[in-house]
């Protein structure tokens, strides 16, 4: 009988979040890391908990910042649609707020552009955390770019990592459109089609898991899930590199049923720079341990590549399939802004059903997310 996650929706968007946002921290500590010099500073088995060596609290990187200024900018165009009965394409405000986390990472506003995301009063938000030159220098240019005007030829993964709000608020949706509007959103910032396809993927994944959109018999188990998404997404998506990708995720899939170790399987499928590796490593570890969500994340980013990105497309996954209860108290204690990260969780859930009634937004609300007007 299959889980229904609409029931308790709450438990598993935050569960979504935390579990990126973990799998982010996890990982984050070890970026740029070899293997070996990650099993000579943490043991034989590799970092299986978070290192607090550096702060009380385990730090996350752009990948989490991104993922929330992702979730501001739906939330506040939902609003500003909701009050004034203008339809807007998610993309228009989360670039918005894109451009607030630009800010918050040293670089002065667009002139023209108003303060939109209520995330910048968040002290720990206005650091840099090795934020992505893509990301970076894309949003420098100054001009919103699309799937119709790219802006460079990146494949890395700094597009799909942040994507995991889309599919929350927007998934379960069989139609092209959501398909559409994922790459649309990464492609903001980045124009090759293998990240297209990651965006689209990964958004359609959690939108399955969480909405219960499943035609597989399998679906009790995650890999019906992620073989059905791949299905959709490969047939519905006509870019270039389309067979690369199919296979690449395939790979995934397959390695996951057999008995070699975890790093030989990720080495096999990556370091996880690019938007293919990272959803492929993601995939492979989240089947592999889909109802042990911290040794999927553990997994994911014990490998010589861009640990918390994989990590934290791993985490979103896990987090999603199994919710926010199944994560031990103590990641969830020492993980950095723990609290904003649930908020913003909350905040979509509230948004899924406020917004069918917008008469109900209340003031704390709009104190929050309309903020564009």
């Amino acid at each position: 009988m299959c889980v229904d996650r609409i029931k308790d929706k709450e438990n598993y968007f935050k569960g979504c979040l935390i579990g990126g946002a973990i799998g982010d921290a996890l990982g984050y500590a070890v970026e740029f890391y070899s293997y070996d010099r990650i099993t000579d500073k943490y043991g034989p088995q590799g970092i299986r908990k978070f290192d607090l060596s550096r702060s009380e609290k385990a730090l996350i990187s752009d990948d989490t910042q991104m993922t929330l200024f992702t979730a501001n900018g739906i939330l506040a165009g939902e609003t500003y649609s909701a009050l004034t009965g203008v339809e807007i394409a998610p993309r228009e405000f989360v670039y918005k707020a894109y451009l607030d986390w630009l800010t918050t990472q040293g670089y002065p506003a667009h002139k023209t552009d108003k303060r939109i995301s209520w995330l910048m009063g968040i002290p720990q938000l206005l650091t840099r955390r090795a934020p992505g030159n893509t990301c970076i220098s894309s949003l420098l240019s100054g001009e919103k770019r699309s799937l119709s005007k790219p802006i460079n030829t990146s494949k890395g993964c700094g597009a799909v990592m942040r994507i995991a709000p889309f599919g929350l608020f927007y998934g379960g949706k069989d139609d092209d459109g959501f398909l559409t509007e994922a790459m649309e959103i990464g492609a903001l910032t980045h124009s090759h089609p293998l990240s297209h396809y990651a965006c689209a993927l990964v958004s359609d994944i959690i939108g399955r898991i969480i909405y219960g959109k499943s035609n597989n018999e399998n679906y009790d188990t995650l890999i019906g899930v992620i073989e059905d998404a791949v299905k959709n997404v490969c047939h519905k998506v006509r870019l270039p590199y389309g067979e690369q990708f199919e296979k690449s995720v395939y790979k995934a899939i397959n390695l996951s049923k057999n008995d070699r170790s975890d790093v030989e399987n990720v080495t096999e499928l990556g370091e996880g720079w690019v938007a293919e590796e990272t959803v492929a490593i993601a995939i492979y570890c989240a089947i592999k341990y889909q109802n042990d969500p911290i040794e999927g994340m553990i997994a994911a980013v014990n490998h010589g590549g861009d640990s918390d990105s994989t990590g934290a497309v791993a985490g979103n996954i896990l987090g999603a399939w199994n919710g926010y209860a199944a994560f031990p108290k103590e990641f969830v204690n020492n993980l950095e802004i723990s609290n904003v990260i649930e908020e913003t969780a909350v905040d979509l859930v509230r948004g899924t059903d406020l917004f069918k009634d917008f008469k109900v937004l209340t003031a704390d609300w709009l104190k929050k997310y309309d903020l564009c007007r």
